[in-house]
């Protein structure tokens, strides 16, 4: 059940024009809290996730999730669903679940 985060491409790739410059520069991955990962999936450089995103099952995520408490993947990647969490992380709130002030 594992997952892939991947912030570069092991390569360097440069223009052979002339410059010496790399065109594939690692990039920073941010996971923010609350996220939960299903199993196989990939997170690719450069994506942010931000709190309470939720991936699928075996997600290839190459573009950044902005939306709180999502589900995100799809090809492209996409808001699946809005306004979700899991359960086990907001054990005592009931009924309408306010996410700000369960936070």
């Amino acid at each position: 059940m594992d997952s892939t985060i991947i912030d570069g491409d092991d390569h360097e790739l440069q223009s052979l024009n002339g410059s010496s410059d790399i065109l594939n520069e690692p990039k920073a991955i941010h996971i923010g809290n609350n996220c939960w990962l299903g199993a196989q999936t990939s997170i690719l450089k450069g994506v942010n996730l931000a709190d309470g995103t939720i991936l699928p099952y075996g997600s290839t995520i190459i573009e950044s999730c902005n939306n709180p408490n999502s589900i995100f993947g799809g090809k492209p990647n996409k808001v699946l669903k809005q306004n979700v969490a899991r359960r086990d992380f907001y054990p005592n709130v009931g009924g309408n679940l306010n996410l700000q002030n369960a936070l």
